[in-house]
This record gives structure tokens, C-alpha cells and sequence, in this order.
């Protein structure tokens, strides 16, 4: 038997083993994709003026008091992707999340249904469990991808692109010759994003060995997380960084360090670094994620690194940190951007939700196919 013949039947039995997991996913995904568009329309935030920062500061102090024993872990200020600034809290008994409205109020976020699209992406609603099938059938279908590349190796004499194919007349009838050369092209095309996806969606699950393999073993799990945490306050403990962040004072050196940047998020100071991690986002720029991480001295405010999003090593290493180290922590920011197309804007988030609804439909397309020749 020939080559072809052994790729296409195990590219078959991996599509199916993997079909319902991956529809799943893949609709779950197109959701969350499209919540920021329902909810924010990716409008530009407006500036967050000293009035409304003071009256954030009197409600984040409000809260804190209201539950003692917890200390606010981050803070969203309004964005492209959410209408309301959010905080959140860390507890002992886990977090605890509100969104914060203009006029000072605050009210807690609630399990919506985004929520649970969220869980049903990452885990289909099986807990740990269900996360590693997730990310092992994020794996089968990079290798059923391959495996289509191969197909278009070993056959392309056969399936020839050309202006015709892009809407064959024997798709529109249905028959399985075109729906087979639609499955073709389409999946030819978008292969390379759907690689990023799962590239960028596995390092979730699998961060602690991924990021090894990428630093060819030098970093296991506790360096990892020493590296990822950022550079070291240094004088710094718990009981001296203060339990709710001057907005104001953020604000201003954030925007004073990276002037036409805005500050969209707040990471509050803790072990085993210690720093103030700041988000900031290009006002007039693309991308709907931060492009820029600013990490701060908690006592003084003094820049302690600036780590950029595309993962090109400084010609003068911050914080003691190798080039390679500098690359893992800019792909460990970048990671999020890459998996939803956020950090190509608008246009990224279109490319991206019309790459997943062409999965659906090369799924769809290759079961019709299979189930026409079996009875024919």
C-alpha cells in the first residue's frame, strides 16, 4: 500500500477521535472570541481621569476593609476587551472578583455564561481531568494538520491550486469530489493558525514542561517560576508592600516611563518578587492586549524591567536575565495575544474566529465525504 493511503487513514482516525472534543473547543473558543465584541464593540477605553481614579482608590479601600484577610491581587481597568474596571481580591479560601461601575459602586462578578464557556473550553466541564484531554486533543489535531500537509505532499499532482478550485461547481451540488477539495484547500490555508492555537493553547496545561523544552533543560519548575515572577524588589516582604496600590501614583509613572501607552492592568506586589507589574497598551496601536510590562519598585516606584511582547532579546539584558530568559518571559505575555488574535486587533480577532468556524466546517465536510463513499 502507498504512502498516501497509510496518511490519509490515519489522518481519518485521528479526525475522528478527536471530532467531538475538538467541535466542542472550537465553539466554546468562537464564543469567548466574541464576548469583548458584545460587550465592548473594541472601542477605545476613555482616559481614566484623576476624578474617576480617586473614586476606584475609595472603593478598592472600601473592599479591603470589608474582607479581612484579603489583599488585592489585580486590578483591569477599563479596555478594549472589558467595560468595567475589575478587582480582584486574594483570599485564603480562594479569589474573590468585582466589577467597579463609574459612580464608585461596586458589585460582585458573577458566574455568567461566559464563565462557564470559559470552563467549557479549558476543561468540558471535567476539572483536571478534562484539561489534559483538552490539551491532548489540541495536540492530535496539530498532528491530523501535519498530516494533512503530507497528504498535499504526497498527492499534489493530483489537487492542484488554481483560480477554479475556490469554488468548484461540485461543491455547490454537494457531491463528494468538490466537498473533498474545499476540505483540501481549506485546511491547507489555515493550518498555520490553527498550529499557533494549539501551540499557544497547550502552554497552559503543559507551561512547566514546554518552557523547559524551549530552554533546551536549563529551567525546571521552581526556576521557572522564580524567572516568570520577574526581578526581585529587593528589600521588600509582605508586611512592607502596601495592601491597595496608589492608583494615581501608578498611573502617572507608568505613563511618564512609556508616554502614548495607557495602564490597563495592575499585578500587585507579591513572593517570591515582590514588584508592582504594570499592562500598558498603545493608544493609538492595533493590538488589544499589552504590548509593554513595566515591573516596579514598590517602595520607589524605579523601573526594575521592561519587558516588550515579541520575544527579541535586549541588546542589554535587564535584571540579570539571560537573552533566552528574556525571550521565555516575553512569550509567556505574548502566549494570550497569539492564541486569540487579540494582538493583531480587530482584524486578528475576524482571522481567527473564521479560522475556527473553517475547522467546524472541515470536520463537517470530511464525515460527509467519509459517510458518501461508504455508501456509495
Amino acid at each position: 500500500m502507498t504512502a498516501y493511503y497509510w496518511f490519509r487513514r490515519l489522518h481519518l482516525w485521528v479526525s475522528l477521535v478527536l471530532a467531538l472534543p475538538l467541535l466542542i473547543i472550537l465553539l466554546s473558543g468562537l464564543l469567548l472570541l466574541l464576548e469583548p465584541v458584545l460587550q465592548t464593540g473594541l472601542r477605545a477605553p476613555q482616559a481614566l481621569t484623576p476624578a474617576a481614579a480617586q473614586r476606584l482608590q475609595q472603593r478598592m479601600e472600601v473592599l479591603q476593609a470589608e474582607h479581612s484577610g484579603c489583599a488585592v491581587s489585580y486590578l483591569g481597568l477599563s479596555s478594549s476587551l472589558i467595560a468595567q474596571p475589575r478587582l480582584y481580591l486574594r483570599c485564603a479560601d480562594g479569589f474573590r472578583s468585582y466589577e467597579l461601575a463609574a459612580d464608585g459602586s461596586a458589585s460582585p462578578l458573577s458566574d455568567g455564561f461566559f464563565n462557564w464557556v470559559l470552563s467549557l473550553h479549558r476543561t468540558l466541564l471535567l476539572g483536571e481531568g478534562g484539561r489534559q484531554l483538552v490539551a491532548i486533543s489540541s495536540v492530535l489535531l496539530a498532528l491530523s494538520c501535519l498530516l494533512g500537509l503530507l497528504l498535499w505532499l504526497v498527492r499534489g499532482d493530483r489537487v492542484q491550486l488554481s483560480r477554479e478550485h475556490f469554488l468548484p461547481q461540485r461543491l455547490l451540488s454537494g457531491k463528494a469530489d468538490g466537498l473533498r477539495r474545499w476540505h483540501a484547500l481549506s485546511g491547507l490555508y489555515i493550518t498555520p493558525l490553527l498550529i499557533v492555537m494549539v501551540i499557544t493553547g497547550i502552554c497552559w496545561p503543559w507551561r512547566a514542561p514546554l518552557y523547559s523544552l524551549l530552554s533546551a533543560g536549563q529551567l525546571d519548575q521552581p526556576a521557572l517560576k522564580t524567572v516568570m515572577a520577574g526581578p526581585v524588589a529587593t528589600g521588600m516582604t509582605a508586611d512592607a508592600v502596601a495592601a491597595v496600590p496608589d492608583l494615581l501614583a501608578l498611573k502617572s509613572r507608568a505613563e511618564a516611563l512609556l508616554p502614548g501607552y495607557q495602564l490597563t492592568g495592575i499585578v500587585t506586589p507579591r513572593p517570591p518578587a515582590f514588584n508592582y507589574q504594570l499592562r500598558m497598551v498603545a493608544r493609538e496601536g492595533l493590538s488589544l492586549v499589552p504590548q509593554h510590562y513595566l515591573f516596579l519598585h514598590p517602595a520607589d516606584l524605579s523601573l526594575l524591567q521592561q519587558v516588550d511582547i515579541w520575544p527579541v532579546p535586549s541588546s542589554e539584558p535587564q535584571a540579570s536575565q539571560s537573552a533566552g530568559e528574556q525571550a521565555l518571559t516575553s512569550l509567556r505575555f505574548l502566549q494570550y495575544g497569539l492564541h486569540t488574535g487579540f494582538v493583531f486587533g480587530l482584524p486578528g480577532v475576524l482571522l481567527w474566529a473564521l479560522a475556527l468556524l473553517l475547522t467546524g466546517g472541515l470536520l463537517l465536510a470530511g464525515g460527509i465525504v467519509l459517510w458518501q463513499r461508504r455508501r456509495s
